[in-house]
């Protein structure tokens, strides 16, 4: 049997929300140091319109190549579901939210995602596997869960599927749904 979850950083559990985001800081605060030695490094998590249709190629650029590395279906050969996230800059930045990691002046990590009466929803996030070494998609995602706890943000929602870095980072699953999955033969019969 295999289950699928949802995974939650709430910022009212201060114990563990705290101690999440302590641990994730001593990783990204080595990784930063490590950039700095050789790189510029910016972080921009409110981005202007130039900005954000930046993260926006950066993103299809990324994402694709992401999608055809893991044999993952591409939905962005889709027109429909390309065109939405192309428009995504359009719509109210009150419920949108964009950001990036810049290396030198470069994209090298971004998320688009939906915030909405103080819950943050990582959606949309892709790195540069270029620069994986230095773990800038977690640098990144440090930055926007230290940002919603700063300013008061009830939950930090990564949403459905079963990356480790989910599992690391919650304080919160739900169980959406199990399912069987048959082996052989008898195994589809019983």
């Amino acid at each position: 049997m295999e289950t699928n979850k949802s995974y939650k950083l709430i910022f009212s559990k201060k114990e563990t929300s705290v101690s999440i985001i302590s641990k994730l800081q001593k990783k990204v605060n080595y990784e930063e140091n490590r950039i700095k030695k050789s790189f510029k490094i910016v972080c921009d998590l409110k981005p202007e319109i130039d900005t954000k249709k930046q993260i926006i190629n950066f993103f299809i650029q990324e994402k694709k190549k992401q999608l055809n590395r893991s044999n993952a279906w591409n939905y962005l050969n889709i027109k429909k579901f390309s065109d939405y996230i192309v428009n995504l800059h359009e719509f109210n930045s009150e419920f949108i939210d964009f950001s990036c990691l810049k290396i030198n002046d470069k994209i090298v990590s971004s998320h688009i995602g939906y915030k909405y009466k103080k819950q943050f929803y990582y959606i949309f996030p892709v790195y540069d596997p270029a620069f994986k070494k230095y773990s800038v998609g977690n640098i990144l995602l440090h930055k926007l869960i230290k940002n919603c706890d700063d300013n008061n943000y009830q939950l930090f929602d990564f949403t459905i599927g079963n990356e480790l870095y989910k599992k690391k980072l919650n304080n919160n699953d739900i169980v959406l749904f199990n399912y069987l999955n048959h082996n052989n033969f008898i195994g589809m019969i019983c």
